[in-house]
């Protein structure tokens, strides 16, 4: 969605006092100063910011990593730089290593000691540049039973589970996500329930 149009229409919206519906736009952050805008997808800005916050949380105890494919430089940003600020603020270090000079992680490898624990970012998020680390990754996994890797990947990384599911287990992935859910989880079941009974149907799947 153009954000122009949706800053103009929320201005509307406000003068007229119209309640406004953003459902399309993650990266417009109108319903942060304008009562009247509902935004249905939390913004990038929002998400970005939790999700780095639980993952230094959870993982900055590790050494960290940021494996980036140039051709990929802008495709996740924003969510890198939200990463590495989070870093800083928490005085952890970390460092930057570029797989079009080093595609078989060499360095990588010879600079890692013995049972090293490494937590490792991506910038890459289309099936093709996921496939280019993946196979990186596992083949140091296999060569160096002594590390301990987690890796770090995006929403987009729910779609390639066909051809890449066995290796996001060996390689302990994660990933952040604003659409999935845990159907085990006690809130998911009663939401399941609550649907059942107000609209005599099941979910879509």
């Amino acid at each position: 969605a153009d954000n122009n149009l949706i800053q103009k229409t929320a201005e509307f919206a406000l003068k007229n006092e119209i309640n406004m519906v953003n459902a399309f736009s993650l990266k417009n952050d109108e319903a942060n100063h304008n009562a009247h805008v509902l935004q249905t997808n939390i913004p990038h800005s929002y998400l970005y910011a939790e999700a780095a916050t639980e993952l230094v949380r959870q993982f900055g105890n590790k050494q960290v990593i940021f494996l980036l494919d140039d051709n990929n430089a802008d495709e996740k940003k924003d969510f890198i730089n939200s990463v590495k600020a989070e870093l800083r603020h928490k005085n952890i270090q970390f460092k930057d290593l570029h797989i079009a000079s080093d595609p078989e992680l060499t360095m990588l490898n010879s600079s890692l000691p013995e049972n090293s624990d490494i937590l490792i970012f991506s910038n890459s998020c289309t099936k093709n540049s996921v496939g280019k680390i993946i196979a990186p990754l596992t083949k140091l996994k296999d060569d160096r039973a002594d590390l301990s890797i987690t890796l770090f990947g995006y929403p987009e990384w729910q779609t390639y589970t066909k051809d890449h599911l066995e290796s996001f287990f060996e390689l302990d992935t994660y990933f952040y996500s604003s659409f999935y859910t845990n159907n085990l989880l006690p809130a998911a079941i009663n939401f399941t329930q609550a649907y059942r009974k107000w609209y005599s149907k099941e979910m879509e799947e």
